[in-house]
């Protein structure tokens, strides 16, 4: 068996080999529906993402065996054009690459090098990478093993649900109110559909109406202020064999719905990629009723569910909710020596723009519940 090796591929020619490149994505090291040809060639072709993406794959006697989808940094990650970044858009939950199990050392070792001794940028980010994962184990391995110096450039924690978890006592005690005031209007269920269902158009657009009206609308993150992402959603939204499959949650008050979520699911796990609730309701907390819920998906013992994963940033409300953690972390690797000192201007440079960031999500949230109040 030959040494594996890399080199940046069109998307052309990676297109040809789906084939392939599904069958690495559904047997990797650690499995990541965002980087599965069928929501990543979308969304590249769309243009989903603000900046381009270069695919590096990783081959060993012509058969695909990694695969890292790559852009220049965004000014959130730092400063800008100081190294690789994995490639993100605004659906994107988890930013590891794909790797098969067989030689996944050797593939990683081949990917790093080529990087390291293009005339390009001296560092790599991972933004979005779970701990204690197959993948996280073996980088931080094999950056000790080269000599590389390796820098978390933040670390947190995410709301998730495991099958067999429950919200906690008090948490259910406010929800529980929270429901019987929506009952006083009407009856309250959750209404879901999954890919290609005939109705699922129709919820699809529900919700993106309903998001362009709330504060994400008036802040320009809504999906129908990013027509590639909207191309990019009603895509899956009409697919039978896409993976991740598409699946909607609605609140319904009778027959109106009042909250819904927008979901990804592949490999026994729900992403919930993005959600929005009516205006009007929003005294209600109808988006925070739907998300309690969310504990159904994993209820059934021989459901197709196991976990649901909220892909919320740090510091965010449903801490408080749902009742398990997903630990994350930003890690900056440095390819060549210089790529040490980029890190560091990077790593300040993310620091002050989550603080930023954090500051205008604080005057939202104090200007919706004074909105309410009124």
């Amino acid at each position: 068996m030959s040494a594996p090796v890399a080199r940046f591929a069109p998307l052309a020619e990676l297109a040809a080999r789906r084939g392939e490149w599904r069958a690495l994505s559904e047997s990797a090291l650690e499995t990541n529906p965002f980087y599965g040809p069928d929501l990543l060639i979308a969304a590249i072709e769309a243009g989903a993402s603000r900046d381009e993406t270069r695919l590096l794959i990783v081959e060993r006697d012509g058969r695909l065996t990694g695969l890292f989808p790559l852009q220049r940094p965004v000014l959130r990650d730092g400063a800008l054009g100081l190294g690789w970044v994995l490639h993100r858009d605004p659906l994107t939950c988890i930013t590891v690459p794909l790797l098969a199990p067989e030689g996944a050392a050797e593939s990683l070792s081949a990917a790093l090098a080529f990087l390291a001794a293009e005339n390009g940028p001296p560092a790599l980010v991972l933004p979005i990478l779970p701990e204690n994962r197959p993948f996280a184990v073996l980088v931080k391995r094999e950056a000790e093993r080269h000599g590389r110096f390796s820098l978390p450039m933040q670390v947190w924690e995410r709301p998730a649900i495991a099958r067999g978890s429950r919200l906690q006592p008090r948490a259910i005690r406010s929800i529980d109110k929270k429901r019987r005031r929506l009952e006083k209007l009407g009856p309250v269920s959750v209404r879901r559909m999954m890919s290609g269902n005939p109705d699922v158009a129709g919820l699809l657009d529900a919700f993106l109406a309903m998001e362009a009206m709330s504060w994400k609308g008036q802040q320009g993150t809504a999906i129908r202020s990013v027509p590639a992402l909207e191309q990019v959603v009603r895509a899956l939204a009409v697919s039978y064999a896409t993976s991740p499959a598409f699946l909607m949650e609605a609140l319904m008050v009778g027959d109106e719905a009042v909250a819904i979520n927008l979901n990804l699911a592949a490999s026994g796990t729900v992403y919930t990629v993005k959600g929005t609730y009516r205006p009007d309701f929003a005294s209600f907390s109808p988006g925070r009723l739907l998300d309690a819920m969310a504990t159904s998906l994993v209820d059934a013992d021989e459901g197709a569910f196991l976990a649901v994963d909220s892909c919320a940033g740090p510091g965010h409300p449903l801490l408080d909710l749902w009742p398990d953690r997903l630990d994350l972390v930003c890690l900056g690797l440095a390819l060549r020596p210089a790529g040490r000192l980029h890190l560091g201007a990077m790593a300040m440079g993310k620091s002050l723009m989550d603080q930023v960031r954090r500051w205008r999500y604080r005057e939202t949230y104090t200007t919706r519940k004074t909105s309410r109040a009124a």
